[in-house]
């Protein structure tokens, strides 16, 4: 029997360190993901190709080139880094103005600071608590130090705008005071919700191991080697689900956050009737699959303590958008 993956013996080993790559392949459409013909480009190098991107986009527009292959570059998934939506957030700009503008703040939040996963959470009294499978939850509340101004204490801001025109003009301040999920009875009444993983996960284990290490590489993930340097604010277990190719995936358990949503913001795909209108003769259908989606976006600092698991004895959080969260699918 061969010997199973140890996470406590990489960490021993010292291989959970975060050594996140600094740059990514550009390669063209015709070429592997390892192409060894691709050049390594930097964060800045893709910042220069994304200028020349948009300025090309104008000028195909205006019919002053020919579309061609040749001018497009991708970024190589076998070099995945963690948060690339948030990089070079200048070049977002003329389509964050293309959004409608309720939540153009929202957007800009994202893309500056990372997804929050706050803002929905309902005030949830311990008398009149949710139950999330045998348990009851409530929210308690605790100060966001990245969000030191409280709204409602906030009249004006320094052009002279009052809120209500603040509102109205997209911008969107997100609350000093924050909700996260509590025990509402038993022995842990007032803690830090908290799940841990099933016996049937170690299965997989494996699998489990290599994912690990693979979001560590990436930076999607970060190993805490002293458990007692932190304070989760949520503490989730790990959900393997099985795919229709009979590969498994590995999610974080986001269902005690969807249980105390006050409301829920689902990513909503245009419909066959909605692109209808922009088909045109002569078009051509290309289906793409964007892999690792959610760690493409990272989470805001404060959100990342509502992201902390365990595995094989050994303390994780997510930097990203794990699959699972339910704000992440926004």
């Amino acid at each position: 029997m061969s010997r199973q993956l140890s996470l406590k013996q990489l960490a021993q080993e010292g291989k959970l360190t975060q050594q996140v790559r600094n740059k990514v392949r550009a390669c063209k459409l015709e070429e592997s993901p390892e192409s060894p013909n691709s050049p390594y480009w930097s964060n800045e190098e893709w910042h220069e190709y994304g200028v020349h991107a948009m300025k090309n986009f104008n000028m195909l527009l205006n019919k002053e080139i020919k579309p061609s292959w040749d001018l497009v570059r991708f970024r190589s998934e076998k070099d995945f880094v963690y948060g690339s939506f948030n990089n070079n957030t200048d070049l977002w700009l003329p389509l964050v103005q293309c959004m409608p503008e309720d939540i153009r703040g929202q957007i800009y939040h994202i893309l500056t600071r990372g997804v929050n996963l706050y803002d929905n959470l309902a005030n949830v009294s311990i008398y009149a608590p949710v139950e999330y499978k045998k348990f009851k939850v409530a929210t308690y509340f605790i100060e966001n130090p990245d969000n030191t101004v409280a709204l409602a204490n906030r009249l004006k801001d320094e052009t002279g705008k009052n809120l209500e025109e603040r509102a109205t003009s997209g911008d969107y301040e997100y609350p000093r005071v924050v909700k996260y999920p509590i025990f509402a009875r038993g022995p842990n009444f007032g803690k830090p919700f908290r799940l841990e993983n099933s016996r049937s996960i170690s299965k997989n284990n494996d699998e489990v191991v290599k994912q690990i290490m693979k979001w560590i590489q990436s930076g999607a993930v970060t190993h805490i080697p002293d458990k007692t340097s932190v304070k989760p604010l949520m503490h989730s277990n790990m959900v393997v689900v099985p795919k229709a190719d009979g590969d498994i995936r590995i999610c974080y358990n986001g269902g005690p956050l969807k249980q105390i949503e006050r409301f829920s913001q689902p990513c909503h795909l245009d419909s066959c009737a909605d692109v209808l209108h922009f088909i045109r003769k002569g078009d051509l259908l290309a289906k793409m699959e964007d892999k690792q989606m959610f760690f493409h976006m990272n989470l805001d600092n404060f959100s990342r303590e509502l992201a902390y698991f365990s595995y094989d004895d050994q303390l994780f959080r997510y930097n990203a958008g794990a699959f699972g969260l339910p704000k992440s699918q926004k």
